[in-house]
């Protein structure tokens, strides 16, 4: 056989295998069962798609992780045991990813993904081809998380009117949606959050029956939803989830599992959120967004308030947190609540018997004099630079930039419009935290009169940390976050 013949039969047999592998790989159901792990992409042109497939991974009692097109790091070294634990056989990934991301999930288990041109045309492919829901109502929604969980409760389709890399609504009601309710003889369109005039205008030429779920902030749109869901009930509700939007899409599923309702950015009412909590008997709360003194070096200011959650305990309602004891910033939060939710373990921290150092800087300018540091939540930093300027890159975040000013006195920026003044006075650095040069937030850091240990205060807590030779362990009461050298 001449080599060109070898050479077209060879070219044959890829083809061939790329076909057969392709034909694996793309589907248009979210065919699902107790061992599937769905990916979303929930970044750029497909932000906003978390919510209409959140609904199946409530209904369908699948967990779901969000992603972008390439997993980020702190996800990535996770899954693959993740996979292992719970025998996952199967992974949807729903949305564009990376072909080397997709080919490495492969390695662990079978992979199928769902995808298209924009997220309108995902969520009707999904919907055309998903028989176990309710055939002649849908819910349109700009992003709300509520209406993910209202779908899930409703077994109905959650359609997004955002437009493409936004979670605004559009004016216009997408062709792909449009599409869907003339083939599917749509009766009624539930629509939860905010969409214009215009796009209702379409519904109702097309004479679809509208039913509004609206409120002025998140709370008040979460206790319209919530009344709907305790009409949908069989049984009794006594628990709620209380977060933000980032985390409830993957919180869906759990919150459907224990029949609970869910607030959104309860601290924008506190007294509000407890009293329809305790009027409607929820004895259990979880809690999925950390505190602000939890956070190391807190960033946008979306948290729960340490004051809600004594509010709760004043009102006999107990309360589960669903977050790392201490975490960076928001993102590294993020990261650790979607872990947990899906049944990772907060991590524990052991106690350190080595000898406690004096040192002159409280941790994060002690660190700048290290090159590589890796915390208790396995987030490993590698820092650059020296004398008056350092470049520190926390992995799968955004980069940090410090500089110091004087002997007492440094800054920190992310370049995002945050930025964080250290000052010096006696035993004690003030720390202000910046946005857009408007304070938002007030740390003390305060070395204690052993030489070996520091305090950090915030407004309603406060850590001890311990310095050691190669290691900073912060406690309250015991170990809860540590970070060492990882030279």
């Amino acid at each position: 056989m001449k080599n060109y013949q070898k050479l077209i039969i060879i070219v044959i047999i890829l083809l061939i295998t790329i076909g057969i592998l392709t034909t694996q790989l793309y589907t248009n159901q979210l065919e699902t069962d107790n061992q599937t792990l769905i990916i979303t992409n929930a970044i750029g042109e497909f932000k906003g798609l978390e919510v209409g497939i959140a609904a199946y991974s409530g209904y369908k009692q699948v967990p779901m992780v969000l992603t972008d097109d390439k997993i980020p790091i702190q996800l990535k070294t996770w899954i693959p045991s993740y996979i292992m634990e719970h025998n996952i056989t199967k992974i949807i990934v729903v949305g564009d990813m990376d072909s080397l991301e997709l080919f490495e999930l492969s390695t662990y288990t079978h992979v199928q993904q769902i995808t298209g041109n924009n997220k309108q045309e995902i969520l009707t492919k999904i919907a055309d081809n998903t028989l176990d829901h309710n055939n002649d109502t849908i819910i349109l929604t700009p992003s709300d998380p509520e209406a993910s969980l209202l779908g899930a409760y409703m077994k109905i389709p959650v359609f997004v009117t955002a437009k493409n890399g936004e979670y605004e609504s559009d004016t216009k009601l997408d062709v792909n949606y449009k599409n869907y309710i003339e083939k599917h003889q749509i009766k009624k369109v539930i629509i939860v959050g905010q969409i214009p005039d215009l796009l209702k205008n379409e519904l109702k030429d097309m004479n679809i029956q509208i039913e509004e779920y609206n409120g002025i902030n998140g709370v008040d749109k979460s206790i319209i939803i919530s009344e709907k869901i305790k009409e949908l009930s069989n049984s009794t509700i006594d628990t709620a989830y209380a977060g933000f939007y980032g985390e409830i899409p993957s919180t869906i599923k759990n919150i459907v599992a224990c029949n609970a309702i869910s607030i959104e950015d309860p601290t924008s009412n506190n007294q509000k959120t407890v009293d329809y909590l305790k009027q409607n008997n929820i004895t259990q709360v979880f809690i999925t967004r950390n505190t602000p003194s939890s956070y190391i070096q807190m960033e946008e200011p979306d948290y729960i308030t340490e004051n809600f959650i004594t509010l709760l305990h004043e009102n006999n309602i107990n309360t589960t947190i669903l977050t790392n004891n201490r975490t960076l910033n928001e993102l590294t939060g993020l990261y650790g609540t979607k872990k947990i939710v899906l049944g990772s373990q907060i991590p524990q921290i052991q106690n350190d018997k080595s000898i406690s150092v004096n040192k002159e800087y409280p941790p994060l300018i002690d660190m700048l004099y290290s090159s590589n540091w890796i915390d208790s939540n396995n987030q490993s930093v590698h820092i650059q630079g020296g004398t008056n300027h350092w470049i520190v890159k926390w992995y799968g975040i955004h980069t940090y930039y410090w500089t110091k000013i004087d002997q007492d006195s440094w800054c920190c920026t992310s370049k995002t419009g945050y930025e964080w003044f250290y000052t010096k006075q006696n035993n004690t650095w003030n720390v202000e935290y910046k946005y857009n040069n408007t304070t938002y937030y007030y740390v003390k850091w305060i070395k204690n009169q052993d030489n070996n240990t520091w305090t950090e205060i915030h407004e309603n807590n406060k850590y001890l940390w311990i310095s050691k030779e190669d290691a900073w362990i912060c406690t309250d009461n015991m170990p809860v976050y540590t970070i060492r050298k990882n030279n």
